[in-house]
């Protein structure tokens, strides 16, 4: 996400100082959105910290580094018409001593887009609000809201492309869906619909970020260059171990109610 490439950039050059805290808050309606049997089955990968963790941890990894030292966590299931995990809220440890907190609620109650863009989906935060909870209630049987799913995915017939311009499109970007703040010595940085705002000590700046690409065309370029061109991905497999071995932890912190102390970390190559 040009976004996270951009606050990585001031995290690197040190010109706010040292990162010392990221704040990452996100409230939406995953639960109650048409999902499929795996979706809801937590054998299978379902719930908020499978489906939407990863998106979470490996922003948050690429900002703070890669290393994460420990994790403590707990991860909520609430609905018992819905039985998987609906929400974590974690508390990450770096090994340089900078700490982040990262929740995720997807029961459809309060939308952190009203703390960022006061915008859904193209219309006010008031019009959306339980939204899924109601288009849910129309649902006869399981096997309609699969099929509500599948069309909904790539290439079904409810799946429309924004126009050009659309306030969907502009302020569809999955990292503006709740508040992100990066705490340094020398100021706070929060992200914006149009690049970065920095908090200094004596003034407030925004640091324009093109955003006519959410990121997609970026990795696909990336693969193509390391299947063509044998170039290095910046995020490889033991990238995608690391996040994982957080994920398995948010899990085991839970559980056992306990900080976890991780071991397959490895460090951002940008």
């Amino acid at each position: 996400m040009p976004r996270i490439r951009r606050l990585r950039e001031i995290v690197r050059n040190g010109e706010l100082g040292r990162l010392r805290m990221i704040n990452y808050w996100y409230y939406s309606d995953w639960l109650y959105r048409p999902r499929t049997n795996e979706e809801l089955n937590p054998e299978l990968g379902g719930g908020v910290t499978w489906r939407q963790g990863p998106h979470q941890m490996d922003i948050v990894r690429t900002l703070g580094g890669g290393l994460i030292r420990s994790v403590r966590a707990m991860s909520g299931t609430w609905d018992a018409s819905r039985p998987v995990v609906g929400c974590h809220s974690v508390f990450l440890e770096f090994e340089d001593g900078a700490v982040a907190s990262v929740v995720y609620s997807g029961y459809d109650h309060f939308n952190s887009k009203e703390l960022t863009l006061g915008v859904y989906q193209g219309g006010s935060t008031d019009s959306a609000h339980a939204q899924a909870r109601r288009r849910l209630l129309r649902v006869v049987s399981k096997d309609d809201e699969d099929a509500m799913k599948r069309n909904q995915r790539y290439g079904g017939t409810s799946r429309q492309s924004p126009s050009p311009g659309a306030v969907s499109d502009r302020f569809g970007d999955w990292v503006l869906g709740g508040p992100l703040i990066a705490s340094f010595d020398g100021g706070d940085v929060r992200l914006t619909p149009e690049g970065l705002m920095v908090y200094g000590d004596d003034e407030r700046r925004e640091i324009p970020v093109p955003t006519d690409t959410d990121g997609r065309p970026g990795i696909v370029s990336q693969f193509y260059d390391a299947v063509v061109n044998n170039s290095q991905l910046v995020a490889d497999g033991q990238w995608g171990k690391a996040t994982l071995e957080v994920l398995l932890a948010v899990r085991q912190s839970g559980q056992e109610r306990r900080e976890i102390f991780l071991s397959h970390q490895v460090a951002s190559r940008n």
